[in-house]
């Protein structure tokens, strides 16, 4: 989603590449590498440290259990060239790193690097065929919340848990608010369109050789007012009713007011819009994986 705490900044390369390893590392995580979590799911969260603090964090999900391939939203996980982060995933901390990103279209694929046991994952959503306008969809992903906000939600310690001690840093400059804690969000919602078209300047894209590329999205309304940004929810998955993956959360229609001065009124729009990247663009992506190992 474009995060009203961090803006939507798409990371645009004129290119694939390739940036695994295929030496497993040890973990080395200072801070150790677990943290509690009640449920399994393929849903996981990227965060990328700048001193061991978090400075961008978005969702994930499981495509590959077997090589430890994830996908998100290119627009925060960025190039190969800062593609280093920390996957939280079912209760444990990998170091991962970004190995594919197409040259346009808002995702990335990210691989774990440490050593892990391929049986402590869940299956990967498997993909779906035909998706229509009004489908009912659930929108997945792990982001936080302010304390007023997380009743009947699945809390994630791992602000309290994981980074413990950065709340007493002096001169902490944090994406969350003090009191935050990461919950797991599972949104109802419908499909409203199933081709819309945004160009990539309205994404927050100036390069003028690919600005005025087009690419078709699908637009989701969640059946409440999420109160709040969908910040952080960005390269969630979105399923639908079987289970099955419809696309990559990628962007979101903010809250807002219209004022209408001739009729004297003004018309709240509640945060409960946004647009995916249709799971045929991963499934374009896929072949391209191939060689990682």
């Amino acid at each position: 989603m474009k995060n009203a705490l961090v803006g939507l900044l798409f990371s645009v390369i004129a290119g694939s590449f390739l940036a695994c390893s295929n030496k497993p590392t040890a973990p080395n995580y200072g801070r150790g590498y677990t943290y509690r979590q009640e449920i399994k799911t393929p849903v996981a969260l990227f965060i990328r440290e700048r001193n061991g603090v978090p400075t961008v964090l978005a969702s994930a999900f499981l495509i590959d259990k077997q090589r430890g391939l994830l996908a998100s939203a290119k627009h925060f996980v960025g190039t190969d060239a800062d593609g280093e982060c920390k996957i939280f995933f079912n209760g444990r901390v990998y170091n991962g790193t970004l190995v594919r990103v197409p040259p346009t279209t808002d995702i990335a694929v990210i691989k774990i690097i440490d050593r892990f046991n391929q049986a402590n994952f869940t299956e990967p959503y498997p993909m779906a065929g035909e998706i229509e306008k009004d489908d009912k969809v659930f929108v997945k992903g792990i982001h936080p919340h302010h304390p007023k906000l997380r009743s009947d939600k699945v809390i994630i310690p791992i602000f309290q848990e994981y980074y413990q001690m950065i709340w007493r840093n002096p001169n902490r400059v944090y994406l969350i608010s003090e009191g935050d804690e990461f919950v797991y969000d599972d949104l109802p919602a419908k499909v409203m369109n199933l081709t819309k078209e945004l160009k990539n300047k309205n994404m927050g894209i100036k390069i003028e050789s690919i600005a005025e590329i087009s690419n078709t999205y699908i637009e989701l309304k969640t059946d409440e007012d999420h109160k709040f940004s969908f910040g952080g929810l960005s390269g969630g998955p979105t399923i639908n009713e079987r289970g099955e993956l419809i696309g990559i959360n990628s962007n979101e229609i903010q809250a807002h007011w219209e004022i209408d001065p001739e009729r004297r009124k003004a018309t709240y729009h509640p945060w409960n819009n946004m647009n995916i990247v249709p799971v045929a663009e991963l499934q374009k992506l896929l072949p391209h994986l191939a060689n990682i190992r």
